[in-house]
């Protein structure tokens, strides 16, 4: 356990592990062309619309290994569960036209990071040269379709894994499967209380679940233990409060839930990459500081990378000084999403150490 009253962690020369250094998207969403180092501690700020979230969800879709993760991207972006694909191939390509810059699918998106520990990864988005055919006996009027398949074609370490989406019976079907690389990600919807006990009840078995009780006791001193319960024949993570039986996590705030499950990410990821789409999301403001040094420490422990986004400046006022100590500022920066005078859609990167003197200043720098 490491006490409140001890200085941040500093990373040595052998866990100045950052698992993405370098990403290059192409015809992807709003981006046309972005090239773009990442370090430890990631900050991506910006203006409704400036592609904020897009930049999150392509390092999202590079580490998965099947279409399928596209379409939960789609759920997270409030699109309904349920598709209606009458007139087949007008209606597939329609689900995935915002996936390539300015709608133009004929070049296809190709999304790629370098890591420490394969070497690259590469996506490759595009629909394929071949069509297939089908009937629809479920309309009013049966009628035959063509359609061309979407491909997602991973490149990992030099293997190439060609999977699709595709329509079979009425019904989406995705064939082939990628590696997947070490890497989760949070927003304000996607929270899975099912993951959350999985990656504890894995870190319990390891002796490892020591620490996140500790470092969630620093922060919220009312949880003195967490444990898996079955609640209605499921297994539920609970904690121990001063009240006589203990709670399912989720009837607590909604800053410890997505605290506990920040902290468990980080635990069950080391060297891996954590992406929080809104940081601030259910954390009271005055918690945030404590909060997002906590998170850093422990991501330091751990080895472990952050990628996360912002609206909120008391979130900027509270990381500024964690990044810019002495030890950490040169693994941290700030992404600020842009459009430019000619309406392309830039990253511009902020040294921690800028970072911290703009926000001192009360500099927009959101």
């Amino acid at each position: 356990m490491v006490c409140p009253s001890q200085p941040l962690l500093v990373p040595t020369e052998a866990s100045n592990y950052v698992m993405i250094k370098r990403l290059e998207l192409r015809n992807f969403r709003c981006f046309q062309h972005l090239d773009l180092s990442l370090k430890q501690f990631n900050i991506v700020v910006g203006e409704s619309g400036s592609g904020k979230t897009a930049l999150l969800e392509s390092i999202f879709l590079l580490a998965g290994g099947s279409p399928e993760i596209y379409f939960r991207i789609r759920q997270w972006r409030g699109f309904s569960r349920s598709l209606n694909l009458t007139g087949y191939r007008e209606s597939y390509r329609s689900i995935f036209r915002d996936l390539f810059y300015n709608f133009d699918s004929d070049n296809g998106a190709i999304l790629s990071f370098e890591d420490d520990r394969t070497g690259s990864r590469k996506l490759e988005i595009a629909y394929s040269d071949s069509a297939i055919s089908g009937l629809d006996l479920e309309g009013s009027e049966p009628h035959a379709f063509t359609l061309s398949p979407i491909n997602f074609k991973w490149i990992v370490e030099g293997r190439v894994h060609n999977t699709s989406a595709s329509i079979k019976e009425g019904k989406f079907t995705f064939e082939g499967t990628a590696p997947v690389a070490p890497l989760v990600y949070y927003n304000s919807v996607n929270v899975s209380s099912f993951e959350n006990s999985s990656a504890f009840s894995a870190l319990n078995q390891k002796f490892r679940a020591t620490p996140l009780i500790a470092v969630i006791a620093e922060i919220y001193p009312q949880v003195k233990d967490i444990s898996l319960e079955l609640i209605a024949g499921d297994a539920t993570l609970c904690v121990a409060t001063l009240l006589d039986e203990r709670l399912p996590l989720g009837d607590l705030s909604g800053g410890v839930a997505k605290f506990v499950s920040l902290a468990l990410g980080i635990l069950a990821n080391p060297k891996g990459t954590i992406i929080v789409d809104e940081f601030e999301s259910g954390f009271y403001y005055r918690n945030i500081p404590t909060v997002w040094k906590a998170l850093v420490k422990l991501a330091t422990q751990e080895q472990v990378q952050l990628v996360v986004s912002t609206h909120s400046y008391e979130f900027l006022k509270a990381a500024s000084p964690v990044l810019a100590s002495n030890g950490i500022s040169k693994n941290s920066q700030l992404l600020r999403a842009e459009i430019n005078k000619v309406g392309e859609h830039v990253i511009r990167k902020i040294p921690a150490d800028a970072f911290e003197a703009a926000t001192s200043q009360d500099f927009e720098v959101r």
